[in-house]
Protein backbone atom coordinates (compact mmCIF):
# COMPACT_ATOMS: atom_id res chain seq x y z
CA UNK A 1 0.00 0.00 0.00
CA UNK A 2 3.01 2.31 0.23
CA UNK A 3 2.52 3.45 -3.37
CA UNK A 4 -1.09 4.51 -2.62
CA UNK A 5 -0.07 6.43 0.51
CA UNK A 6 2.68 8.25 -1.34
CA UNK A 7 0.53 9.09 -4.39
CA UNK A 8 -2.34 10.43 -2.28
CA UNK A 9 -0.12 12.65 -0.15
CA UNK A 10 1.59 13.95 -3.27
CA UNK A 11 -1.84 14.76 -4.70
CA UNK A 12 -2.75 16.75 -1.58
CA UNK A 13 0.55 18.67 -1.72
CA UNK A 14 0.03 19.43 -5.43
CA UNK A 15 -3.55 20.64 -5.00
CA UNK A 16 -4.19 24.04 -6.60
CA UNK A 17 -5.08 25.86 -3.42
CA UNK A 18 -5.41 29.21 -5.22
CA UNK A 19 -8.44 27.82 -7.10
CA UNK A 20 -10.02 26.10 -4.09
CA UNK A 21 -11.49 28.16 -1.22
CA UNK A 22 -11.02 25.29 1.26
CA UNK A 23 -7.92 25.14 3.42
CA UNK A 24 -5.46 22.27 3.27
CA UNK A 25 -6.41 20.93 6.75
CA UNK A 26 -10.08 21.03 5.71
CA UNK A 27 -9.39 18.96 2.59
CA UNK A 28 -7.33 16.45 4.57
CA UNK A 29 -10.23 16.11 7.06
CA UNK A 30 -12.65 15.44 4.19
CA UNK A 31 -10.35 12.81 2.74
CA UNK A 32 -9.85 11.14 6.11
CA UNK A 33 -13.58 10.82 6.60
CA UNK A 34 -14.65 9.92 3.06
CA UNK A 35 -11.72 8.13 1.40
CA UNK A 36 -11.62 4.32 1.43
CA UNK A 37 -9.21 1.95 -0.36
CA UNK A 38 -9.95 -1.76 -0.66
CA UNK A 39 -6.97 -4.09 -0.96
CA UNK A 40 -6.82 -7.86 -1.35
CA UNK A 41 -5.85 -9.74 1.81
CA UNK A 42 -5.26 -13.45 2.36
CA UNK A 43 -7.79 -13.87 5.19
CA UNK A 44 -10.72 -12.08 3.55
CA UNK A 45 -11.74 -10.86 0.17
CA UNK A 46 -10.96 -7.23 0.97
CA UNK A 47 -9.36 -5.18 3.71
CA UNK A 48 -10.88 -1.72 4.00
CA UNK A 49 -8.53 1.11 4.85
CA UNK A 50 -10.33 4.33 5.77
CA UNK A 51 -9.12 7.86 5.25
CA UNK A 52 -7.81 8.12 8.80
CA UNK A 53 -5.67 5.06 8.16
CA UNK A 54 -4.29 6.59 4.99
CA UNK A 55 -3.46 10.01 6.40
CA UNK A 56 -2.86 9.18 10.06
CA UNK A 57 0.84 8.32 9.63
CA UNK A 58 3.62 8.94 7.16
CA UNK A 59 4.03 6.17 4.55
CA UNK A 60 7.29 4.23 4.49
CA UNK A 61 9.88 5.63 2.04
CA UNK A 62 10.45 3.96 -1.31
CA UNK A 63 13.24 1.39 -1.04
CA UNK A 64 15.97 1.48 -3.67
CA UNK A 65 18.78 -0.86 -4.60
CA UNK A 66 20.17 1.96 -6.77
CA UNK A 67 18.61 5.27 -5.80
CA UNK A 68 16.25 6.64 -8.51
CA UNK A 69 17.45 3.94 -10.90
CA UNK A 70 16.54 0.48 -9.57
CA UNK A 71 13.71 0.13 -6.99
CA UNK A 72 13.80 -2.70 -4.48
CA UNK A 73 11.32 -5.59 -4.71
CA UNK A 74 10.01 -4.45 -8.10
CA UNK A 75 10.31 -5.37 -11.78
CA UNK A 76 12.52 -3.13 -13.93
CA UNK A 77 12.88 -3.40 -17.71
CA UNK A 78 16.17 -2.75 -19.49
CA UNK A 79 15.39 -2.34 -23.18
CA UNK A 80 17.76 -1.94 -26.09
CA UNK A 81 18.83 -3.39 -29.42
CA UNK A 82 20.59 -6.73 -29.44
CA UNK A 83 24.33 -6.11 -29.20
CA UNK A 84 24.04 -2.54 -27.89
CA UNK A 85 25.56 -3.54 -24.54
CA UNK A 86 22.75 -4.48 -22.14
CA UNK A 87 24.76 -7.45 -20.86
CA UNK A 88 27.85 -5.34 -20.19
CA UNK A 89 25.74 -2.65 -18.54
CA UNK A 90 24.14 -5.28 -16.29
CA UNK A 91 27.60 -6.53 -15.33
CA UNK A 92 28.74 -3.02 -14.37
CA UNK A 93 25.55 -2.63 -12.34
CA UNK A 94 26.25 -5.95 -10.57
CA UNK A 95 29.74 -4.80 -9.59
CA UNK A 96 28.35 -1.58 -8.07
CA UNK A 97 25.61 -3.41 -6.18
CA UNK A 98 27.83 -6.17 -4.86
CA UNK A 99 30.25 -3.57 -3.47
CA UNK A 100 27.68 -0.96 -2.40
CA UNK A 101 29.48 1.65 -4.51
CA UNK A 102 27.91 4.29 -6.83
CA UNK A 103 26.64 3.25 -10.24
CA UNK A 104 27.62 6.26 -12.34
CA UNK A 105 25.51 9.22 -11.13
CA UNK A 106 23.34 7.05 -8.87
CA UNK A 107 23.97 6.19 -5.24
CA UNK A 108 23.90 2.57 -4.00
CA UNK A 109 22.71 2.65 -0.35
CA UNK A 110 24.25 -0.70 0.66
CA UNK A 111 25.88 -3.83 -0.77
CA UNK A 112 23.36 -6.26 -2.27
CA UNK A 113 23.27 -9.94 -3.24
CA UNK A 114 22.95 -10.38 -7.00
CA UNK A 115 22.24 -13.37 -9.18
CA UNK A 116 22.68 -12.95 -12.91
CA UNK A 117 20.98 -15.67 -14.92
CA UNK A 118 22.42 -15.54 -18.39
CA UNK A 119 20.22 -17.10 -21.06
CA UNK A 120 22.41 -16.47 -24.09
CA UNK A 121 26.19 -16.57 -23.55
CA UNK A 122 28.37 -19.43 -22.33
CA UNK A 123 30.05 -19.42 -18.93
CA UNK A 124 33.50 -18.42 -20.21
CA UNK A 125 32.05 -15.36 -21.94
CA UNK A 126 30.36 -14.29 -18.73
CA UNK A 127 33.61 -14.71 -16.80
CA UNK A 128 35.35 -12.49 -19.36
CA UNK A 129 32.63 -9.87 -18.96
CA UNK A 130 32.91 -9.87 -15.17
CA UNK A 131 36.66 -9.42 -15.37
CA UNK A 132 36.32 -6.64 -17.98
CA UNK A 133 33.77 -4.76 -15.81
CA UNK A 134 36.01 -4.96 -12.73
CA UNK A 135 39.26 -3.98 -14.44
CA UNK A 136 37.57 -1.14 -16.36
CA UNK A 137 37.16 0.55 -12.96
CA UNK A 138 40.35 -0.62 -11.27
CA UNK A 139 43.04 -1.27 -13.90
CA UNK A 140 45.46 -2.36 -11.14
CA UNK A 141 42.89 -4.74 -9.64
CA UNK A 142 39.99 -4.24 -7.20
CA UNK A 143 41.95 -5.02 -4.05
CA UNK A 144 41.40 -7.73 -1.46
CA UNK A 145 38.35 -6.21 0.31
CA UNK A 146 36.44 -5.54 -2.91
CA UNK A 147 37.29 -8.97 -4.24
CA UNK A 148 35.94 -10.62 -1.07
CA UNK A 149 32.67 -8.65 -1.37
CA UNK A 150 32.31 -9.59 -5.03
CA UNK A 151 32.84 -13.26 -4.24
CA UNK A 152 30.33 -13.07 -1.38
CA UNK A 153 27.55 -11.14 -3.13
CA UNK A 154 27.80 -12.14 -6.79
CA UNK A 155 26.28 -15.36 -8.19
CA UNK A 156 26.08 -16.50 -11.80
CA UNK A 157 23.69 -19.11 -13.24
CA UNK A 158 24.13 -20.39 -16.79
CA UNK A 159 20.76 -20.95 -18.44
CA UNK A 160 22.08 -20.75 -22.00
CA UNK A 161 21.68 -24.51 -22.52
CA UNK A 162 18.72 -25.08 -20.18
CA UNK A 163 15.66 -25.64 -22.36
CA UNK A 164 13.39 -26.45 -19.39
CA UNK A 165 13.62 -23.13 -17.54
CA UNK A 166 10.92 -20.56 -18.23
CA UNK A 167 9.21 -17.71 -16.39
CA UNK A 168 7.05 -19.67 -13.98
CA UNK A 169 6.42 -18.81 -10.32
CA UNK A 170 8.13 -21.79 -8.66
CA UNK A 171 11.25 -21.78 -10.84
CA UNK A 172 11.63 -18.01 -10.61
CA UNK A 173 11.10 -18.05 -6.82
CA UNK A 174 13.93 -20.56 -6.49
CA UNK A 175 16.25 -18.21 -8.40
CA UNK A 176 15.27 -15.31 -6.14
CA UNK A 177 15.88 -17.21 -2.91
CA UNK A 178 18.25 -15.20 -0.64
CA UNK A 179 18.92 -12.63 -3.38
CA UNK A 180 18.30 -8.88 -3.57
CA UNK A 181 18.40 -8.75 -7.36
CA UNK A 182 18.00 -11.31 -10.12
CA UNK A 183 18.87 -10.36 -13.71
CA UNK A 184 17.28 -12.23 -16.61
CA UNK A 185 18.67 -11.47 -20.06
CA UNK A 186 17.38 -11.81 -22.71
CA UNK A 187 13.78 -12.12 -21.60
CA UNK A 188 12.44 -13.81 -24.75
CA UNK A 189 14.65 -16.85 -24.14
CA UNK A 190 12.76 -17.84 -20.97
CA UNK A 191 9.21 -16.85 -21.82
CA UNK A 192 6.74 -19.75 -21.71
CA UNK A 193 6.28 -21.41 -25.10
CA UNK A 194 3.55 -19.83 -27.15
CA UNK A 195 3.76 -16.51 -25.29
CA UNK A 196 3.44 -13.42 -27.45
CA UNK A 197 4.28 -10.24 -25.53
CA UNK A 198 2.68 -8.20 -28.31
CA UNK A 199 -0.63 -9.55 -27.01
CA UNK A 200 -1.81 -7.77 -23.91
CA UNK A 201 -3.23 -10.90 -22.28
CA UNK A 202 0.04 -12.84 -22.66
CA UNK A 203 2.23 -9.95 -21.54
CA UNK A 204 0.00 -9.28 -18.54
CA UNK A 205 0.24 -12.92 -17.43
CA UNK A 206 4.03 -12.96 -17.62
CA UNK A 207 4.42 -9.61 -15.88
CA UNK A 208 1.95 -10.69 -13.21
CA UNK A 209 4.20 -13.66 -12.38
CA UNK A 210 7.30 -11.45 -12.33
CA UNK A 211 5.68 -8.85 -10.05
CA UNK A 212 4.28 -11.47 -7.69
CA UNK A 213 7.64 -13.20 -7.29
CA UNK A 214 9.45 -9.87 -6.78
CA UNK A 215 7.06 -8.84 -3.99
CA UNK A 216 6.79 -12.20 -2.23
CA UNK A 217 10.51 -12.96 -2.37
CA UNK A 218 11.54 -9.35 -1.58
CA UNK A 219 13.85 -9.54 -4.59
CA UNK A 220 14.13 -7.06 -7.46
CA UNK A 221 14.01 -8.34 -11.03
CA UNK A 222 15.89 -6.69 -13.89
CA UNK A 223 14.60 -7.95 -17.23
CA UNK A 224 16.69 -7.49 -20.38
CA UNK A 225 14.32 -6.93 -23.28
CA UNK A 226 15.33 -6.64 -26.96
CA UNK A 227 13.98 -3.79 -29.08
CA UNK A 228 13.47 -3.58 -32.78
CA UNK A 229 16.11 -1.59 -34.68
CA UNK A 230 14.98 2.07 -34.81
CA UNK A 231 14.45 3.91 -38.07
CA UNK A 232 16.84 6.70 -39.05
CA UNK A 233 16.60 9.73 -36.70
CA UNK A 234 14.09 7.84 -34.54
CA UNK A 235 14.64 8.29 -30.81
CA UNK A 236 14.26 5.47 -28.31
CA UNK A 237 11.13 5.52 -26.21
CA UNK A 238 9.68 3.12 -23.69
CA UNK A 239 7.59 1.76 -26.58
CA UNK A 240 10.60 0.81 -28.72
CA UNK A 241 10.75 -2.83 -27.73
CA UNK A 242 8.64 -5.57 -29.20
CA UNK A 243 5.68 -5.78 -26.87
CA UNK A 244 7.15 -3.22 -24.47
CA UNK A 245 4.16 -0.89 -24.86
CA UNK A 246 2.32 -3.55 -22.85
CA UNK A 247 5.15 -4.57 -20.55
CA UNK A 248 6.02 -1.01 -19.51
CA UNK A 249 2.49 -0.41 -18.23
CA UNK A 250 3.02 -3.16 -15.68
CA UNK A 251 6.69 -2.53 -14.86
CA UNK A 252 7.41 0.07 -12.21
CA UNK A 253 10.65 1.14 -13.86
CA UNK A 254 12.04 1.05 -17.40
CA UNK A 255 15.54 1.90 -18.57
CA UNK A 256 16.71 2.20 -22.16
CA UNK A 257 20.16 1.76 -23.69
CA UNK A 258 20.91 3.15 -27.15
CA UNK A 259 23.96 3.79 -29.32
CA UNK A 260 25.54 7.23 -29.72
CA UNK A 261 26.42 8.34 -33.26
CA UNK A 262 29.75 9.86 -34.26
CA UNK A 263 28.07 13.25 -34.80
CA UNK A 264 26.52 13.12 -31.33
CA UNK A 265 29.89 12.20 -29.81
CA UNK A 266 31.52 15.23 -31.46
CA UNK A 267 28.73 17.45 -30.20
CA UNK A 268 29.38 16.25 -26.64
CA UNK A 269 33.14 16.90 -27.06
CA UNK A 270 33.95 13.18 -26.96
CA UNK A 271 36.52 11.30 -29.03
CA UNK A 272 34.48 10.28 -32.12
CA UNK A 273 36.77 7.29 -32.79
CA UNK A 274 35.48 5.62 -29.60
CA UNK A 275 32.16 3.79 -29.16
CA UNK A 276 29.53 5.17 -26.76
CA UNK A 277 26.04 4.31 -25.54
CA UNK A 278 23.44 6.35 -23.69
CA UNK A 279 21.43 5.13 -20.69
CA UNK A 280 18.03 6.70 -19.98
CA UNK A 281 15.35 6.27 -17.35
CA UNK A 282 12.36 5.96 -19.68
CA UNK A 283 9.70 5.36 -17.05
CA UNK A 284 9.62 5.57 -13.26
CA UNK A 285 6.71 5.29 -10.85
CA UNK A 286 8.87 6.48 -7.96
CA UNK A 287 11.43 8.96 -9.26
CA UNK A 288 12.42 11.27 -12.11
CA UNK A 289 12.92 10.18 -15.72
CA UNK A 290 15.83 11.41 -17.86
CA UNK A 291 15.35 12.83 -21.36
CA UNK A 292 19.05 13.44 -21.98
CA UNK A 293 20.48 10.30 -20.38
CA UNK A 294 23.97 9.35 -19.25
CA UNK A 295 26.79 8.40 -21.60
CA UNK A 296 29.04 5.37 -21.22
CA UNK A 297 32.14 4.48 -23.23
CA UNK A 298 32.89 0.97 -24.43
CA UNK A 299 36.37 -0.03 -23.29
CA UNK A 300 38.54 -3.16 -23.41
CA UNK A 301 36.56 -6.38 -23.26
CA UNK A 302 33.34 -4.54 -24.17
CA UNK A 303 32.89 -3.16 -20.64
CA UNK A 304 31.03 0.14 -20.20
CA UNK A 305 32.20 3.05 -18.06
CA UNK A 306 30.40 6.33 -17.39
CA UNK A 307 31.99 9.43 -18.92
CA UNK A 308 31.51 13.15 -18.36
CA UNK A 309 30.35 14.98 -21.45
CA UNK A 310 30.67 18.55 -22.55
CA UNK A 311 28.68 20.59 -25.06
CA UNK A 312 30.76 21.86 -27.94
CA UNK A 313 27.83 23.91 -29.30
CA UNK A 314 27.58 25.80 -26.01
CA UNK A 315 31.33 26.38 -26.01
CA UNK A 316 31.27 27.77 -29.55
CA UNK A 317 28.27 29.98 -28.71
CA UNK A 318 30.19 31.50 -25.82
CA UNK A 319 33.30 32.02 -27.96
CA UNK A 320 31.26 33.78 -30.68
CA UNK A 321 29.71 36.08 -28.09
CA UNK A 322 33.16 36.91 -26.68
CA UNK A 323 34.44 37.69 -30.17
CA UNK A 324 31.49 39.96 -30.99
CA UNK A 325 31.86 41.76 -27.65
CA UNK A 326 35.08 43.21 -29.13
CA UNK A 327 33.11 44.70 -32.02
CA UNK A 328 30.99 43.82 -35.11
CA UNK A 329 32.36 41.09 -37.39
CA UNK A 330 31.58 40.07 -40.94
CA UNK A 331 29.24 37.06 -40.89
CA UNK A 332 31.28 34.98 -43.35
CA UNK A 333 34.50 35.70 -41.46
CA UNK A 334 32.98 34.44 -38.19
CA UNK A 335 31.83 31.23 -39.89
CA UNK A 336 35.19 30.61 -41.58
CA UNK A 337 37.14 31.40 -38.40
CA UNK A 338 35.27 28.88 -36.27
CA UNK A 339 35.28 26.23 -38.99
CA UNK A 340 39.10 26.44 -39.01
CA UNK A 341 39.72 26.62 -35.27
CA UNK A 342 36.94 24.38 -33.96
CA UNK A 343 37.04 21.73 -36.68
CA UNK A 344 33.26 21.89 -37.14
CA UNK A 345 31.35 21.94 -40.41
CA UNK A 346 30.26 25.23 -41.94
CA UNK A 347 26.59 24.25 -41.59
CA UNK A 348 27.10 23.48 -37.89
CA UNK A 349 28.56 26.97 -37.25
CA UNK A 350 25.77 28.56 -39.29
CA UNK A 351 23.16 26.69 -37.22
CA UNK A 352 24.74 27.92 -33.98
CA UNK A 353 24.71 31.51 -35.24
CA UNK A 354 21.08 31.08 -36.33
CA UNK A 355 20.18 29.99 -32.78
CA UNK A 356 21.93 33.07 -31.36
CA UNK A 357 19.98 35.27 -33.78
CA UNK A 358 16.66 33.59 -32.88
CA UNK A 359 17.41 34.07 -29.18
CA UNK A 360 18.26 37.75 -29.77
CA UNK A 361 21.73 37.19 -28.33
CA UNK A 362 23.31 38.61 -31.51
CA UNK A 363 21.97 40.73 -34.36
CA UNK A 364 22.59 41.03 -38.10
CA UNK A 365 22.98 44.22 -40.09
CA UNK A 366 23.80 44.86 -43.75
CA UNK A 367 26.25 47.54 -44.78
CA UNK A 368 27.08 48.80 -48.27
CA UNK A 369 30.84 49.10 -48.75
CA UNK A 370 31.57 50.43 -52.21
CA UNK A 371 29.92 48.03 -54.62
CA UNK A 372 29.67 45.24 -52.02
CA UNK A 373 27.00 44.48 -49.45
CA UNK A 374 28.30 42.83 -46.31
CA UNK A 375 26.43 41.17 -43.45
CA UNK A 376 27.75 42.01 -40.00
CA UNK A 377 27.09 40.22 -36.74
CA UNK A 378 27.09 42.32 -33.59
CA UNK A 379 25.94 42.50 -30.00
CA UNK A 380 24.28 45.75 -28.90
CA UNK A 381 26.86 46.57 -26.24
CA UNK A 382 29.67 46.51 -28.82
CA UNK A 383 27.85 48.01 -31.81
Amino acid sequence: MAAYYSALLDAVDAWEWSKDPRSKPELVTILESDFVIAAKAPDSRFTRITGSGLFGADPPPVKWLVRHCLPAEEVTLLIGEGGVGKGHLSMSLCVSLALGEPFGPWDVPAPARILISNCEDAENEMRRRVKAAVYARWPQGPGKERLELLEKNFTYVDLSTDTDFFVEEEQLSNLCLNQDLVIIDPFFKVMPKGTDVNKQVDAAKVMSVLSKVAHLSACSLLIGHHTRKPHQDEKMTVHSGSGSHVLKDLARQAMGLEGVSRVEAEKMMLDPTQKYVRLKILKSNYGPTTDVGYVLRRVEGGALTFVEVGNVDEEVRNLILLKLAEGPCIYEAVVDNFVIYQGLSKKRIQDIIKELLNDNKVFLSTRVEGVNRRNYLYVPSAA
